[in-house]
């Protein structure tokens, strides 16, 4: 490719709906152990990756909780791919049910190729994207994202899938692969995949300047000034440090408008987020049809509780000790989750 024609594709990258995307501060580890043992807790303190170096490496781990933007980092590296000399496709691991390589030669023509003209609505909800140029070959400058690795049921499924991506790997061993999971999933399950060439990559959450940074996309400059007054010294940053929250409560702004969202405090939020995640995920539970009056009043609930311990995690150990002293009616509706395999 020419030089005069990477400079056109760079143009055109950021001419496209990615240029509104906030490439979140990363960092690559040898280790899991030593990404699972590091905890920067200040953003100036961060040993930091750039992005770039995404597009040198040959085999990634891209790790972090629900939330920290997975899904969009892999899409946005599909995006930006061609503006690196490279064709990528985005594969999201739930709809592989054959072998890799015969899923990707059956539906790389269905695959969506982002445009200009495409709104970042459209972006977030496809599942299946690819640059313009993409083929399935053992080539250098082949890039496959393959999202979700944690959204597979762990089981039968899950261990056929990681010896079909370790014989997909070797075979396409010029490739590019990148693949993205929940940290604690990884954790759990890392003797599945033994000894790897993968690079761990983490993704970290938002600090003030990417926060400002997305409001200053989504809300006017004196709604942003009110939410810093009101929200984020309200030891509600850590909140909206995670992206998922901080593109919910933009939304919640405005719909609702600034003066009525910068009222509620740590637990209102959580239950506006609540009540948001539900509504997207009620048409998508299939196997187990749960009341959602019983759902949210526990998630409110453990909202009160997160906000009592000034926290937005809360440990496998401290949620069954509250299952165990709440009504046994909730308590048996949401162990229920968990035997029957659905995640929570």
């Amino acid at each position: 490719m020419s030089t005069q024609e990477v400079a056109i594709l760079r143009t055109n990258f950021r001419n496209m709906v990615a240029m509104n995307y906030i490439k979140p501060d990363i960092r690559f580890y040898d280790k899991f152990d030593e990404l699972d043992s590091t905890q920067e807790m200040y953003s100036y303190f961060r040993d930091k990756t750039k992005w770039e170096d995404i597009f040198t490496k040959k085999r990634i781990l891209v790790l972090a909780e629900p939330g920290y933007g997975k899904t969009r980092m892999l899409k946005e590296i599909v995006i930006e791919a061609a503006a690196q000399n490279k064709q990528a496709i985005f594969v999201d691991l739930k709809m592989v049910t054959d072998t890799v390589e015969s899923y990707l030669k059956e539906n790389i023509s269905n695959y969506h190729t982002p445009k200009s003209s495409n709104s970042e609505e459209e972006i977030i909800q496809w599942q299946a994207l690819k640059t313009e140029k993409f083929v399935l070959a053992n080539l250098e400058n082949i890039l496959i994202c393959f999202d979700g690795l944690d959204e597979v049921q762990v089981g039968e499924n899950f261990a056929k899938l990681i010896d079909e991506i370790k014989n997909f790997e070797k075979k396409y061993d010029y490739c590019t692969i990148i693949i993205s999971c929940r940290t604690h999933h990884y954790k759990r399950y890392k003797t599945v995949f033994g000894q790897t060439d993968f690079k761990f990559c983490k993704i970290f959450d938002f600090d003030s300047n990417h926060i400002e940074h997305f409001l200053q996309q989504h809300i006017s400059e004196a709604d942003i000034q009110k939410v810093q007054e009101n929200v984020l010294r309200e030891k509600c940053k850590d909140i909206l440090g995670v992206p998922r929250y901080l593109y919910m409560f933009a939304k919640l702004v405005e719909e609702k408008g600034v003066d009525e969202i910068v009222k509620l405090n740590r637990t209102d939020l959580f239950e506006a987020f609540i009540y948001e995640k539900l509504e997207k995920e009620k048409s998508k539970r299939k196997r187990i049809q749960l009341d959602n009056d019983i759902i949210k009043r526990v998630l409110e609930k453990l909202a009160l509780i997160m906000e009592i311990y000034q926290t937005n995690v809360l440990k496998k150990d401290e949620l069954l000790t509250y299952f165990d002293n709440i009504d046994s009616n909730l308590s048996r509706t949401f162990r229920g989750f968990e035997l029957a395999g659905i995640k929570r």
